[in-house]
């Protein structure tokens, strides 16, 4: 089929299809991919946490549980167990300045409910997925009045589509949700600046509020949107019509107000309006010498100022929230990128990630919206000032995220980035309407690589990595942790473990907070590797046999296999997996043969059946 041909049967397509019904397959097909993936996949490592968090926001109208983020999500993800009465002790429940008690609390909600936690879970993310529907319907809507229906469609079927959407979209962690919401409240806040009155206005302002109730980052707005309002307001021509400025200011104060109050309401106004100088910190940032950084009990570098006098108009978990997420960068956690193991992060680790786990044909895409921005071809005509209010909230998150180099661990903390650069590159769908031959070409390549790029690897999207990384077998290469192994995958698993009753004896570790057990999986933690040194003193040969190999069947998830610490290194290094669970978890096979050879190599005894 030659160019010509393609091009003649994209847009014969697209007569004969119209655009609602195209609209409505790709959100139908939305909720089915996000459905099965939530049904198949085990608990992700936070997932544990907000779930137990929720119910406790519920049972005890308190959010100091999980306070690092908002309530919202974790409370609507709650609402089936909550309905159904499950079971949630609080024995271990505790508080304090930088207790996170949900991590307990979570697995003793799967040890009371053993026959209903699975079904919870999956109950609380599919309870979630309208909240994706809603993004996809705003990023619609929004391409649309920028660029016409056809970028419509293209940003659909981004959303629709996306690796990492598709992963997150499918947990109740609230980063793809804060993405749905961060895009209305955007969305809200441009129609306003187009149109202000006072329904736009308080649109705007409701939007704003549920964007902060989903993730603190979101805070941005309140110092974002008046710079953004300066700017439109400079750059707006004359218009009799127009209201005046002082009304315009209003009407932006009020929007901000509705945010802030929106915000204290989802709290229930828990601690709203405390002086600074009540506050006890815990990061250096707001506590100063006797931060818990610093090996301190925390303070206030405020008490004594005149800001310490000023009452704050957010409620006190939120606050406390946010220095506790403060303090985790400032204390710091080991980071991986590229094979190297660091004790922090790195600035650029977000752009490595991105070039990694964004499929090519988005990137290509990307360049291709960058060449059409800069370029003078005579069918485009862009609305500039509508385009820098789209963009600016993505460039500020993402300028936010990479500066806060204590640690660099998850892509996920740049996901509300991703609706407004979607949109943004939707406007190569005004090629479709031009004769330009190569554009085309450009663009329907990009798309169906995209597309079956992401269809390849699903339902196995948190694993996702592109072409340019080898795909997600080889991603480890470059990323672990929730960029490809977060104990998603546990219950194929245990499919497996069904179906091979002769992979016994099991040695199994996991990147998990859940016990293998409770998935109905009987196993032991695998023998750890030996490195002989000059100053180590010997080990007795009773311990000598417990490392290195041994027979047996190990499952190991490639975040563990891979740590820093180098405990299963003689796995990577003279063994090979016998087949992969998904792309997380490896599985080996190792005779009794096999492992003396290995043992001989690494000076260890050798073993007698």
């Amino acid at each position: 089929m030659s160019c010509s041909d393609i091009i003649r049967f994209g847009r014969v397509v697209k007569k004969i299809i119209p655009n609602r019904r195209i609209l409505i397959s790709l959100l139908v097909f939305q909720i089915l991919l996000l459905g099965y993936s939530s049904l198949t996949h085990s608990p992700a490592l936070d997932e544990v946490g907000h779930l137990a968090a929720g119910i406790y926001c519920w049972e005890h109208k308190q959010f100091d549980v999980y306070r690092v983020n908002p309530p919202l999500v974790r409370e609507v993800a709650a609402i089936p167990a909550v309905l159904n009465s499950a079971s949630q002790p609080w024995e271990r429940y505790s508080r304090g300045i930088i207790t996170r008690p949900e991590w307990n609390l979570g697995r003793d909600f799967i040890e009371k409910n053993p026959n209903t936690w699975k079904w919870y879970f999956i109950s609380a993310r599919w309870i979630l997925i309208p909240f994706q529907l809603l993004g996809s319907f705003v990023c619609y809507l929004w391409a649309t009045k920028l660029f016409g229906k056809d970028s419509g469609l293209i940003v659909l079927i981004l959303w629709c589509f996306s690796p990492n959407l598709l992963a997150w979209g499918a947990t109740i962690t609230p980063d793809a949700t804060s993405a749905s919401m961060g895009v209305l409240a955007g969305y809200s806040y441009w129609k306003w600046l187009r149109e202000p009155n006072w329904q736009h206005a308080l649109f705007a302002g409701l939007s704003l509020g549920l964007a902060e109730l989903t993730k603190t980052t979101w805070i941005v707005l309140f110092g974002l949107w008046p710079i953004l309002w300066l700017f439109w307001q400079y750059l707006e021509t004359k218009n009799s019509n127009s209201i005046s400025v002082s009304t315009k200011l209003k009407q932006l104060i009020f929007i901000l107000f509705l945010g802030v109050y929106l915000l204290n309401l989802g709290y229930g106004f828990i601690g709203s309006l405390q002086k600074v100088k009540n506050y006890q910190f815990a990061s250096r940032t707001f506590a100063g010498p006797n931060s818990i950084t610093d090996g301190g009990n925390g303070g206030n570098i405020f008490a004594k100022s005149w800001i310490g006098e000023i009452p704050l108009p957010v409620p006190s978990d939120y606050l406390s929230g946010i220095d506790l997420q403060k303090l985790d960068f400032e204390r710091g956690s080991w980071s991986y990128l590229n094979g190297e193991w660091k004790a922090n992060g790195w600035w650029y680790y977000y752009i490595v990630a991105v070039l990694l786990k964004v499929p090519t044909g988005i990137l290509l895409l990307s360049l291709l919206a960058l060449f059409l921005s800069i370029s003078r071809f005579k069918f485009l005509h862009f609305d500039w000032k509508s385009e820098i209010v789209l963009i600016a909230p993505a460039i500020v998150i993402f300028v936010l995220v990479s500066s806060q180099t204590g640690f660099s661990i998850y892509l996920r903390y740049i996901l509300p980035c991703f609706p407004f650069v979607f949109i943004w590159i939707s406007k190569v769908g005004l090629i479709l309407c031009q004769k330009n031959k190569l554009l085309l070409m450009t663009l329907y390549f990009s798309l169906v690589w995209f597309v079956v790029s992401s269809l390849w690897v699903y339902p196995h999207s948190m694993s996702y990595f592109n072409e340019l990384a080898g795909g997600p077998t080889k991603g480890y290469r470059y990323l672990l942790d929730a960029n490809i192994d977060w104990g998603q995958d546990l219950f194929y698993l245990k499919k497996w473990y069904d179906d091979h009753p002769d992979a016994r004896p099991l040695f199994l570790d996991c990147h998990t907070s859940i016990s293998p057990q409770k998935f109905g999986i009987s196993s032991e933690l695998p023998p750890q590797g030996f490195d002989r040194t000059e100053n180590e003193d010997p080990l007795p040969l009773s311990e000598l046999k417990n490392k290195g190999p041994r027979p047996g069947w190990y499952a190991l998830s490639v975040h563990i296999l891979n740590n820093r610490k180098g405990s299963y290194n003689y796995l990577l290094q003279h063994f090979k997996p016998v087949t992969t669970i998904g792309y997380s978890i490896y599985i080996y096979d190792i005779k009794l043969d096999e492992a003396n050879q290995v043992r001989r190599i690494m000076g260890l005894p050798e073993l007698r059946e």
